[in-house]
């Protein structure tokens, strides 16, 4: 049985903080860009070398992160290739390949992070409104000077793909708009980006009812330098 638990209290909506240690960060990640000029409608990039290969897409954005660490896996550098697989809207194919290394960063000082979960109910990305008091009195007071705050929107997988990567972005930068706002006066670096239904990105299963509950979440680190 599901219990729900409802109330008018902002204390209800205060966060549980946690403290823990991760590698799985989104400055980690292998950025991957298109030259927006070039008309691409849809393409999908195939990453391999030292044994490992993977196809990740198709996406649609001009912009897209992956993680690095299961590329690198337990080596501490590699050379890869990365064949870029394009379709323009017209129909037209392009192919691009390209050499990149990875180097493991060699150990040293922890960063920490403050990170904060705001939760949307499904297919409601009006949830913000009910967060705007907690993203400025809470999380904004926590951004310093020079802080890089990285936002990421996710969903369940209910639903299209290309929509619920969308949906995710749209999230993620309503929540980037209210933050912004509430740093103004701050030189902030803000990075926004929306992983949909990614099951290499989402937070939980989506095995169950719970956790494609907290999927449908926006998530912001905030790295204060």
């Amino acid at each position: 049985h599901r219990v729900t638990i409802s109330s008018n209290s902002q204390e209800v909506m205060r966060p549980v903080r946690l403290t823990s240690t991760t590698n799985d960060v989104v400055d980690n990640d292998l950025v991957l860009n298109v030259d927006a000029s070039s008309n691409v409608d849809s393409w999908r990039v195939t990453i391999e070398g030292n044994g490992y290969r993977e196809t990740y897409g198709p996406f649609r954005r001009t912009s897209q992160r992956i993680g690095a660490a299961p590329i690198l896996g337990t080596r501490q550098n590699g050379t890869y290739t990365a064949r870029f697989e394009g379709t323009t809207a017209d129909g037209r194919t392009m192919t691009k390949d390209q050499t990149f290394t990875l180097t493991r960063r060699a150990s040293g000082t922890v960063s920490t992070a403050q990170r904060y979960s705001i939760l949307f109910e499904f297919d409601d990305k009006s949830t913000i409104t009910t967060y705007e008091n907690f993203l400025r009195n809470e999380v904004a007071p926590k951004i310093g000077a020079n802080a890089n705050v990285y936002i990421h929107g996710h969903t369940d997988e209910v639903g299209l793909e290309d929509y619920n990567l969308d949906l995710s972005a749209r999230r993620a930068n309503e929540v980037r708009t209210v933050l912004e706002r509430a740093t103004s006066g701050k030189s902030v670096t803000y990075e926004t980006y929306g992983f949909g239904e990614a099951t290499n990105r989402a937070p939980f299963t989506n095995a169950n009812p719970e956790g494609r509950y907290y999927n449908r979440t926006v998530i912001i680190d905030v790295v204060n330098r």
